[in-house]
């Protein structure tokens, strides 16, 4: 694969995982949303709104995605179950430096590894 190959294949890569995170949001906190007026203990606010994310993650076929993303030896979110958008994010930080797009914020690590 020449590089003006790889560079579309990562722009495309980039947009794909853009379009999931903003879906994977509105999705999400739509989900979450209906179920505040049942969350009668504050801390499982937090699990409550990555499940939310999760289900609107699933919702979608990853399955091609997960190809790509293998291929550069990225996460496949195969196991993003614990922290969907933190994954999302993380993949978009390094393909925005993989491509020269300056540097995406990473996940804080206490964000990332929060329960």
């Amino acid at each position: 694969m020449q590089a003006s190959e790889e560079r579309a294949a990562l722009e495309a890569l980039y947009r794909q995982i853009s379009t999931l995170r903003a879906q994977v949001e509105q999705e999400g906190a739509a989900q979450y949303q209906r179920w505040l007026p049942y969350l009668k203990r504050p801390p499982f606010a937090r699990s409550a709104r990555n499940l939310a994310d999760y289900l609107a993650l699933r919702k979608h076929d990853l399955r091609p995605l997960q190809r790509e993303l293998a291929w550069l030896g990225l996460s496949s979110l195969g196991r993003a179950e614990s922290r969907v958008r933190e994954n999302l994010e993380a993949l978009l930080a390094t393909l925005s430096r993989m491509l020269g797009h300056g540097k995406m914020p990473y996940p804080r690590p206490e964000d990332f590894f929060a329960r």
